[in-house]
């Protein structure tokens, strides 16, 4: 079995790779090649995240071209949902990531330094009109509450909301945000922040999710002029939904 695993490794080229720089901040690097490749210098905590528009897998792998070394992968079912994986590197070893599964995509990769909360993971997806936030923690210190913030780019970010954390914990928890007002057909970013009681914030993760459906809903309905109607009304309405956008209906 290890056999046949090393021989279909080296059949596959990777002398093309992208080479990425790990950040302390997670920095999305658009792409749409199958390899990427990155070093530390010294053994760290390094997350590896990407988001595309379909069912992706993201392989890790370790050593040369000529003789890769699997380390680990992850193959996360269903549209929009994240491969991620975070692990702890070697001493001066080059790391080769592989995506698959995708023809539009984003990587990064960035390193993470001790956190008050271990996180297990952070994944959205589509769920009916709504993005739902999951994520899960395996232990906690003095933890106050989780904030969630989105943005388009990753530069201006705006606060949705917050999830009061539990303190101390040495259980695994699970933690569900909902965001009822996706931007339909764009790719948004989603931030999972932490703040202990003392005040320290900590960002946990950055979470990138392609929204493809058409989500609205109606939120009220006005005569031709902008006056209030029944429900009985006839005559021109004026449907304004959440996306923004009106609609003309003649009722008789």
């Amino acid at each position: 079995m290890t056999f046949i695993l090393a021989l279909l490794i080296t059949m596959i080229s990777c002398e093309e790779a992208t080479r990425i720089t790990p950040n302390e901040y997670c920095n999305f690097l658009p792409g749409n090649t199958m390899w990427y490749t990155f070093n530390t210098d010294d053994p760290t905590l390094v997350s590896i995240i990407t988001a595309g528009n379909g069912d992706g897998r993201m392989e890790l792998f370790k050593g040369e071209c000529d003789s890769l070394v699997y380390v680990t992968e992850d193959d996360d079912s269903g549209p929009f949902l994240m491969p991620q994986i975070q692990f702890e590197t070697e001493e001066d070893v080059d790391y080769y990531v592989k995506v698959t599964g995708v023809d539009l995509f984003e990587i990064c990769v960035f390193t993470c330094g001790p956190l008050p909360v271990e996180l297990i993971s952070f994944k959205g997806y589509e769920e009916g009109k709504y993005i739902k936030l999951k994520w899960t923690t395996a232990s906690e210190i003095n933890n106050r509450v989780f904030q969630i913030y989105k943005s388009p780019d990753t530069v201006s970010w705006e606060i949705l909301g917050q999830i009061p954390g539990n303190n101390n914990s040495s259980f695994i928890l699970n933690y569900v945000y909902h965001d009822y007002q996706p931007w339909n057909g764009e790719l948004q970013y989603y931030k999972l922040v932490q703040i202990d009681y003392n005040g320290t914030t900590t960002v946990l993760g950055i979470l990138p999710i392609f929204s493809k459906k058409e989500f609205k809903t109606l939120v009220k309905e006005i005569g031709i002029d902008g006056q209030p109607i029944t429900k009985d009304y006839n005559g021109i309405r004026v449907k304004i939904y959440s996306n923004k956008t009106v609609e003309k209906v003649i009722y008789e």
